[in-house]
């Protein structure tokens, strides 16, 4: 009893300290013998070894066994086994097991394993059936963490059913595009993130009151503890940038020159490994009668704008929220949503455009927001952001509500500042309730790197103007189907508006 709660007590201190760990669970194996999982999201095929080292420091003494999955493989090749023909409930039926859920969230409270809650319809031998609810994600399904209780097969008469899966806040991906170029004026769209900061996110809207403009995206993408200054690109997707051409030329470099020397495996600034790689290119060159390859000029075109245009300084941070909120209606949804002013010369340049453009599509926003997602007709969403570009949902009749609980590293800064949890934090348990949820179960709408996108509904009658409806701000991953996790953004900015 006293090793199991050690072990315990030592696998939430572990989450707590390392961002990459969705969840550490202690089991026990068919022996009895007591080892830890860890489910890590690390955006590569294997895990760190620094993480690996510190983990085996951090239980060592215990000697337990170390088990590890990488969730980005398993987010990467979800199973497809919800049907093209979606099903869901009965709106009326959603909002009873919505009161359910938030009534009975100190039971789901207990289960560590647990990650998200939602109102659903049952999924039996890889089929939805026509019978609501309780939809629970947990990660090791079928597994029991030590200490603790099988998750209820029923809350209050309405039916659980457990399914493998997890979330994320979509901030951070390693794979250039459109939006982490620079332009002359910001677009909706566009990668920023805070200077100094190693992740970035998505520019979702511009924003204006009386006499100033804003920037609009996710607090958790924009609100830094110690640096209000927001630059474009974001300081990983700029980076991630560089190393993806550097790497690039660098392997054209191998194919027409045959080099001696690989420079992207030494510890040199990526500027540096830029000067050396000219140097190989130009000794080369002077050496034969043979014309520069056009790939290579390229590359070093393509480098060299990098290295000239460093990320700028766009915005300041200014306020934002990140928490369970009431909104009008008397309902509890969590917001996470912030502004940053513009800088004079970010204004001048928009000014100048004239209108507000949105990546990778010829579409608009009309300036409306929508407030109500649920009437009962067909729909398309669209959304342009950082990771996926524009991307469109269709036919979705009316949005779904989940329940987020969090990490235990996500903790500490939940409520920055004087901010009070809400009446829903129970014990050492914080959940996010009420979130918008955008099933898609066939194609992807939004992954890492997309928060603080706005999705945007497009307007009957006129195809190309769209009014904004929901702020991107997470993922579901799991064997039931992916979707996109969302804040309201009429209540956001109701809520901003009243702050300020």
């Amino acid at each position: 009893a006293a090793l199991d709660h050690d072990i315990k007590g030592k696998t939430t201190t572990f989450e707590a300290e390392h961002k990459e760990c969705i969840r550490v669970l202690p089991y026990t194996n068919a022996s009895g013998q007591v080892y830890v999982q860890l489910y890590v999201f690390c955006d590569k095929n294997s895990i760190p070894e620094e993480l690996k080292e510190a983990a085996q420091e951090f239980f060592g003494e215990t000697g337990v066994e170390l088990r590890w999955t990488n969730l980005y493989n398993y987010a990467s090749n979800i199973p497809n086994i919800v049907s093209k023909d979606f099903k869901q409930l009965e709106v009326s039926q959603a909002n009873v097991i919505c009161k359910i859920i938030n009534k009975n969230l100190p039971v789901f409270s207990k289960h560590r394993n647990i990650t998200a809650i939602q109102p659903s319809l049952k999924v039996t031998n890889s089929k939805q059936t026509n019978y609501p609810c309780i939809r629970v994600y947990v990660l090791g399904k079928g597994c029991i963490p030590v200490g603790e209780s099988e998750i209820p097969n029923a809350v209050e008469n309405c039916p659980v059913d457990i399914v493998d899966g997890f979330w994320l806040e979509t901030i951070d991906t390693p794979k250039p595009l459109t939006a982490h170029k620079q332009e002359k004026y910001l677009r909706l769209g566009a990668s920023i993130g805070v200077r100094g900061a190693k992740t970035a996110g998505t520019l979702g809207a511009i924003v204006k009151d009386d006499s100033s403009f804003y920037l609009l995206s996710c607090d958790h993408v924009i609100n830094h503890e110690w640096e209000r200054e927001i630059i474009h690109p974001g300081g990983g997707h700029y980076l991630a940038s560089l190393k993806y051409h550097l790497t690039e030329y660098q392997n054209w470099i191998n194919r027409i020159i045959e080099p001696e020397n690989s420079w992207m495996d030494s510890n040199l600034m990526p500027k540096s490994i830029f000067e050396h790689l000219k140097n190989q290119v130009n000794s080369f060159y002077n050496a034969t009668d043979v014309q520069r390859h056009p790939k290579l000029e390229e590359c070093e075109r393509k480098l060299g704008e990098l290295f000239s245009e460093k990320p700028r300084t766009v915005a300041y941070y200014k306020d934002g929220f990140r928490q369970n909120m009431k909104i009008p209606g008397g309902s509890e949804c969590f917001i996470d949503v912030a502004i940053a002013e513009l800088t004079d010369k970010e204004v001048e340049a928009l000014k100048e455009k004239g209108y507000v453009e949105i990546i990778d599509t010829t579409n608009y926003p009309d300036g409306n927001v929508s407030r109500d997602g649920s009437q009962n007709r067909a729909k398309e969403w669209c959304k342009s952001g950082s990771s996926t570009g524009y991307t469109t949902l269709k036919n979705h009749y009316y949005l779904e509500n989940v329940f987020l609980k969090t990490a235990e590293h996500e903790r500490p800064s939940f409520f920055p500042g004087n901010l009070k949890p809400p009446e829903t934090y129970v014990g050492d348990e914080v959940w996010r309730v009420s979130c918008l949820l955008f099933p898609h179960n066939q194609n992807v709408f939004s992954k890492l790197g997309d928060s603080g996108a706005v999705i945007f509904e497009k307007s009957e009658g006129q195809p190309q103007a769209m009014s904004g409806f929901g702020i991107v701000l997470g993922v579901i991953s799991s064997e039931a189907g992916c979707g996109t996790v969302a804040a309201p953004l009429f209540s956001a900015l109701d809520l901003l508006y009243e702050k300020l």
